[in-house]
């Protein structure tokens, strides 16, 4: 298995993964800022929060039909972390709707 946490790898990678049988775990990159251990949350601006979905959405859509991702995990670590309530809602309606 690998785990994809801090970027997202063109296609081909992905391509090849299915091809040998290589599980990914593909988190969202967190974007915004670094938190640190000791940091707060970040707040999130509206504009930043449509900006997560937008990008989260076109991972998903561009990578989806590779079958040797057997996870998506929409926050890195806590990394950048927002509408925790939200967002599980709105993935599971979106995935089920189908990409």
């Amino acid at each position: 298995m690998a785990r994809k946490h801090v970027k997202i790898e063109p296609d081909r990678w992905y391509y090849w993964c299915d091809k040998l049988g290589l599980l990914v775990w593909q988190d969202m990159p967190s974007g915004d800022k670094y938190i640190g251990p000791k940091d707060a949350d970040i707040t999130r601006t509206a504009e930043s929060g449509r900006q997560f979905e937008q990008e989260l959405t076109a991972l998903v859509e561009g990578r989806g039909n590779h079958p040797c991702i057997v996870m998506w995990v929409p926050y890195n670590e806590g990394w950048g972390q927002w509408t925790q309530r939200g967002l599980p809602t709105w993935s599971k309606t979106w995935t089920r709707a189908g990409w």
